[in-house]
């Protein structure tokens, strides 16, 4: 019979069957009631594989949100909602503007780029940016400089902020160049609204309210008009015309100051700013009904000035009052007209003046000159001149001639449409 074995209850190692102790383990190889159940084995504690998967999750999504904020946090921030768009004025002419609280806003998201405090930036937003970057730019520390560049970087644009109508579409723009800036590029389309109804007006009405006129003589006209509203000339020169003639032509045209102030009161110009107009009205020679006190006066001037001396070797003067003459301006010596008194005008005549040495016998070597004199600066009312109020300044003389033809063409030449007095 073969050997027979058992093995240890304990180790399970195989000893004989005679065994008491297991040759392994040491253990008794008898079996107690007590030991009848099988053996127990410690359980290991299953380890939770979703437990560890959800944790993962966790961990990658608050690395994932982290990275997420990392990078919007890094992105430009908008500044487009701190800004306003107001449009005001007239239809066809209105204005656009800007406001908002943006610049607080920009100057809140570049602090906070390059690194300032609440403090900091609280000091800027109190006071005057745009006054204060020249100064930040050249004598504060490098952080500073560097907002100051962002500032000087980031531009706030209309499309069009000037003569506007209800309806039309403008565009805001906020750009900026530096790569790293913190202002968000952003553009966004107004539509114009709200402005007042606008009325319109001619060149022909503005005339209606305010007439350009003409003062004065046939061929020494001049033309008045508002100079705030007109500009009138007959030719290139940018002055008025003078010395006008029944007939003749002008131009009168708005003045742009005129035009724009206009525009700034809702009424808005139709047509041409420019005009026509024909030269009116002028008189061709005053109607003096004191002439003769005039002339007379006249007179006394000439012969006080050749006056003549008794005595051998005197001199005596003949003076004779030939004809007179109308001039429509101020006559000078020189032939020369002054337009500042629009309506004066003068009274110039001939005097045949003959001069003979007392102590000559033959009157053939006496002399005759044809001198002109005159007074200037004359005005009417009711029809005549107040002579009494004639001064030294009124008085004019010109030149001798040698005859009396030769005393007219030069008058004429100096004034070409001097107009004789009946």
């Amino acid at each position: 019979m073969e050997n027979q074995s058992k093995f240890c209850p304990h180790c399970g190692t195989e000893n004989k069957a005679e065994a008491t102790f297991c040759a392994n383990c040491g253990q008794s190889m008898t079996i107690n009631q007590a030991d009848n159940k099988e053996p127990e084995t410690k359980e290991k504690r299953p380890v939770n594989k979703k437990m560890i998967g959800i944790i993962g999750a966790i961990v990658a999504v608050i690395l994932i949100v982290g990275g997420i904020f990392a990078y919007i946090n890094a992105q430009p921030k908008s500044i487009l909602g701190s800004v306003k768009v107001n449009f005001s004025g007239y239809n066809s002419q209105g204005t656009a503007s800007i406001s908002g609280n943006y610049e607080k806003k920009e100057i809140e998201i570049i602090g906070k780029k390059v690194g300032m405090s609440s403090s900091e930036i609280k000091s800027l937003e109190n006071g005057n940016l745009n006054a204060n970057l020249p100064y930040l730019t050249k004598n504060s520390p490098s952080k500073l400089q560097k907002f100051a560049k962002y500032v000087e970087d980031t531009r706030i644009n209309l499309s069009q902020s000037q003569n506007l109508s209800n309806g039309q579409k403008v565009t805001l723009k906020i750009t900026t160049t530096l790569k790293d800036n913190p202002i968000k590029q952003e553009t966004k389309k107004y539509t114009v609204k709200s402005l007042e109804k606008a009325t319109t007006y001619t060149i022909e009405t503005a005339l209606k309210e305010n007439p350009v006129t003409f003062t004065g003589f046939n061929h020494f006209g001049s033309v008045k008009f508002d100079d705030d509203e007109f500009t009138v000339n007959n030719d290139d020169s940018d002055s008025a015309p003078a010395d006008l003639t029944n007939g003749e032509r002008v131009t009168v045209q708005l003045s742009e100051n005129y035009i724009s102030g206009q525009k700034d009161n809702g009424k808005i110009l139709s047509g041409s700013a420019t005009k026509t107009l024909t030269v009116s009205g002028l008189t061709n020679s005053p109607k003096i009904s004191n002439l003769n006190d005039l002339l007379t006066q006249e007179d006394t001037v000439v012969r006080a000035d050749n006056e003549s001396t008794t005595g051998d070797f005197g001199t005596t003067y003949t003076v004779t009052r030939l004809d007179s003459y109308f001039v429509g301006t101020n006559v000078s010596e020189w032939g020369d007209t002054s337009d500042d008194e629009n309506g004066e005008f003068s009274v110039v005549t001939i005097y045949k003046v003959v001069s003979h040495f007392n102590d000559d016998t033959d009157t053939s070597n006496d002399t005759t000159g044809y001198d002109t004199y005159g007074y200037t600066g004359l005005t009417l009312t009711d029809g005549k001149v107040d002579v009494s109020r004639l001064t030294d300044d009124n008085k004019y003389e010109g030149g001798s001639s040698s005859s009396e033809q030769a005393a007219v063409d030069q008058l004429k030449s100096d004034y070409s449409s001097a107009t004789k007095l009946d």
